[in-house]
C-alpha cells in the first residue's frame, strides 16, 4: 500500500478548518503520490502543471473533514478507510466537466444527414444503433443524441437505437440522471427538439458494458 501508515478516520473533533498548513500547499512527494493514485484509479494524467489546481480542489475536502493540512488529507486518503472512502472524492475533484447541448453541432449534423441514413437500412429492426457517450458529464450531450434519434425514428420506422453514457464522476452522474437544467443550459436547443428527450432517454451510469433499450430511464 502507497503512503505513510495511517489509523482509523480523520478526527472529527472541532478544529479551525482553515490553517496555516493549508496554505503551504501539497509537498513535491505528496503531489507525485496523488498524481500516480489519479492516474492509476481513473486514467487521468495531471502531469506536473497542476499541483496549484489540485490543492484548491482538495481544499474543500479539507475544510470538509477538519484536516489541517495536505499532508494530514494524504495520510487519511492512502490509509483503509480513505482508500475506502475518499476516493470517490478525489476523483469527483479533479475531473472537468465541460459539456453543452449540441456541443460540436457539425457531430449531429453528420449523425443525422449521413451515419443514421446508411445505417439504418443495414440494421433493420433487428440491431439497434448503438452510440457510447463516453464521459457524458452532466448529460448534455446524451440527451441530445436522444432528441436527435428520436426525431430519426419518425423517418426510419425500424430504426432502435441505445444510448450508454458513463462518467467516472458520480457526483455529475446524479445530476445528469435527474435531466433537470436551467433555461440558460438548454438555450442551444432547437424549439422542435425540446419535448423530444421525454420520450427516450438515455441509460445513464457508472458502467461501460451495460445493455439498454433507447427508451430506458436513466439508473
Amino acid at each position: 500500500m502507497l503512503g505513510r501508515p495511517f489509523s482509523g478516520a480523520p478526527d472529527s473533533t472541532a478544529r479551525n478548518p482553515i490553517t496555516r498548513s493549508q496554505e503551504d500547499g501539497i509537498s513535491s512527494s505528496d503531489y507525485k503520490r496523488l498524481c500516480a493514485l489519479v492516474y492509476d484509479r481513473a486514467g487521468i494524467s495531471l502531469g506536473t502543471q497542476r499541483r496549484t489546481m489540485l490543492e484548491v480542489r482538495i481544499k474543500r475536502r479539507l475544510k470538509e473533514l477538519q484536516l489541517h493540512s495536505y499532508g494530514e488529507y494524504c495520510d487519511y486518503l492512502f490509509g483503509q478507510s480513505g482508500q475506502r472512502d475518499e476516493i470517490v472524492h478525489l476523483i469527483d475533484g479533479v475531473t472537468t466537466n465541460k459539456t453543452d447541448f449540441f456541443r460540436e453541432p457539425r457531430h449531429f449534423e453528420f449523425l443525422v444527414n449521413r451515419a443514421i441514413p446508411e445505417m439504418a437500412p443495414k440494421l433493420g429492426n433487428v440491431r439497434a444503433f448503438v452510440v457510447w457517450s463516453a464521459g457524458c458529464s452532466t448529460g448534455e450531450e446524451p440527451y441530445s443524441l436522444a432528441m436527435v434519434m428520436s426525431v430519426c425514428v419518425e423517418t426510419h420506422p425500424t430504426f432502435r437505437f441505445k444510448i450508454l453514457a458513463p462518467d467516472i464522476s458520480t457526483t455529475v452522474l446524479r445530476r445528469a440522471a435527474m435531466g433537470v437544467y436551467t433555461r440558460a443550459v438548454v438555450e442551444p436547443v432547437p424549439a422542435s427538439n425540446e419535448t423530444q428527450v421525454s420520450d427516450a432517454q438515455p441509460r445513464i451510469g457508472r458502467g461501460s458494458g451495460e445493455d439498454s433499450s433507447g427508451d430506458a430511464a436513466p439508473d
